[in-house]
């Protein structure tokens, strides 16, 4: 008994020392400060942390650019600067700009000789100073045609930063030449790209830098635009978004489906007149040698074909040809086209080496009237009235039949377009014929992509292949193609900008190798 005794009290003492034990590590608990939420990361708007320069370009005894209505660049440049600084800001960037009043930056008397020397040595000296993650010099341009409109980036081809300074070019051009499709209601849209040359100030700037020549002062739509205040926002807003577009690791490229319907294309765009000179008013040196010239066609856009933004989103000269009787072919063409890029019709033709059903919903077929053939690619120059010509999808039957192919460049001619042979057959009568009917005439070097393996390595060994082909040569046709094989095609021309242009590839449009010497 007296055991039991004895064990009963420690267990009770026991039970006491815990309760105590127990009570006091609740009130410590209690007491205790409990821990911080778990803080969300910080939205920073898109420009936090960057730097950003505006020249506004020229200024007091400087007008730049003037036309016969009293209308002065400098003014322009400033209001434009002014309004593109807010834009910046908006997006949480830092902004300096050397002038916000009408003065030349060089201080010395209007009639001193020094006078203009000194003010570009003094813009590159501001530059410097400030180190600014990239620098925009803002200016118009002018031409000896009135019909030239449109914005043109410039860059420079050899300081430290050009490979930063051309995407920035890059990305602002396609930026801006989207803008003008949307703006210009009526009047001329060209597709411009960006040029290079030895631009003074741009040489001697230590950071990425590019001259925007926003429009053209001699041009009555761009002045009269320039002239109100909306629309010097409106262009700011859209720089602004192109040097988001830049900072950003994945530039997506906004198309201008929304705001312009296809219907609006063939009405708003005068497709059919030549290019003519430019006139920049901004310092330059000396032109640049010659490259090997590669341009890249994009087959099989239709029928919704995976991997299309892939390619509408890499910032260099690309020629999209389209399948034109699919649903979505005229939209396809729109968007490629406001988008800066050159389209053609990738024409149908009757192949002996596939099911019909390959071909499309229409097609060329060998033994086709003459009168067929007219209708089919009239319906298609409807559908893409901005096209520059025609390449054939498939086609082995109708490019070794002589009557086929010589209606087919007939009816060619007739549109004033270029033929690029696909060269799906060694024995095409295209060559021979194309010499015969007069047709600009072009063919395909290099295919990127028509092999079972079909590897990212693959197609970037073609390109390099392509690349070498336009330096041994001075130019090189390539074929790649959406859908199946689409994204690893776009990722290697994304992935091979860079090593072919060290090499001295330059990027261009088919169209412009028929300019090439």
């Amino acid at each position: 008994m007296i055991l039991v005794a004895k064990r009963r009290w420690v267990l009770a003492i026991a039970a006491i020392i815990l309760a105590a034990i127990g009570s006091g590590l609740y009130w410590y608990l209690r007491s205790s400060p409990s821990p911080p939420p778990s803080e969300e990361p910080v939205a920073h708007p898109p420009l936090h942390g960057k730097k950003i320069l505006i020249d506004v370009g020229h200024g007091g005894i400087d007008g730049g650019a003037n036309t016969k209505d009293g209308t002065l660049e400098k003014t322009i440049n400033l209001h434009v600067s002014l309004a593109l600084k807010q834009a910046i800001e908006k997006r949480g960037g830092e902004v300096v700009v050397n002038r916000e009043t009408d003065q030349d930056l060089s201080n010395l008397p209007p009639n001193d000789p020094r006078r203009y020397r000194t003010d570009l040595n003094n813009r590159i000296d501001w530059a410097n100073q400030n180190k600014g993650d990239l620098l925009l010099s803002l200016h118009m341009n002018s031409s000896s045609s009135p019909n030239v409109r449109g914005a043109i980036l410039l860059y420079h081809p050899q300081e430290p930063h050009t490979p930063q300074s051309k995407e920035l070019a890059l990305v602002l051009q396609k930026e801006l030449n989207s803008f003008y499709s949307e703006q210009a209601k009526k009047g001329e849209v060209y597709r411009h790209q960006p040029v290079s040359g030895d631009y003074y100030v741009l040489e001697y700037t230590k950071l990425p830098s590019v001259i925007v020549e926003m429009g053209f002062i001699t041009n009555d739509n761009d002045r009269t635009l320039f002239g109100q205040k909306n629309f010097q926002d409106a262009i700011a807003e859209r720089i602004a978004e192109g040097v988001v577009r830049y900072f950003s690791k994945d530039p997506a490229q906004k198309t201008m489906t929304d705001e312009l319907s296809t219907e609006e294309i063939p009405e708003i765009l005068n497709v059919d007149s030549p290019m003519e000179p430019l006139t920049s008013t901004v310092s330059t040196n000396t032109s640049q040698g010659k490259k090997g010239k590669l341009a890249i066609i994009i087959d099989d856009f239709g029928n919704h074909a995976s991997g299309v933004d892939r390619f509408f989103s890499i910032n260099r000269p690309l020629t999209m040809a389209i399948m034109p009787f699919f649903e979505d072919s005229k939209e396809l063409a729109a968007r490629a086209y406001t988008l800066g890029f050159e389209v053609m019709v990738h024409m149908p033709m009757e192949s002996n080496q596939v099911p019909v059903t390959w071909h499309g919903p229409r097609y060329i077929a060998k033994g086709m009237s003459h009168e067929d053939v007219k209708n089919i690619l009239d319906d298609a120059k409807s559908i893409m009235p901005f096209a520059i010509g025609v390449n054939n999808h498939m086609g082995v039957g109708v490019s070794q039949d002589k009557t086929s192919a010589r209606f087919t460049l007939e009816e060619i001619k007739k549109h004033q377009w270029i033929f690029v042979d696909s060269r799906t057959t060694d024995e095409s009568v295209f060559p021979s014929l194309a010499k015969e009917v007069k047709v600009p005439f072009l063919q395909r070097n290099v295919f990127l992509d028509h092999n079972k393996d079909g590897s990212l390595e693959y197609v970037k060994q073609q390109l390099l292949e392509a690349g070498k082909m336009a330096l041994q040569k001075g130019q090189a046709i390539a074929i790649g193609h959406v859908g199946g094989q689409g994204p690893y095609t776009a990722q290697a021309i994304q992935e091979m900008i860079s090593p072919l242009e060290k090499m001295g590839v330059e990027f261009v449009f088919v169209s412009d190798l028929l300019n090439s010497p």
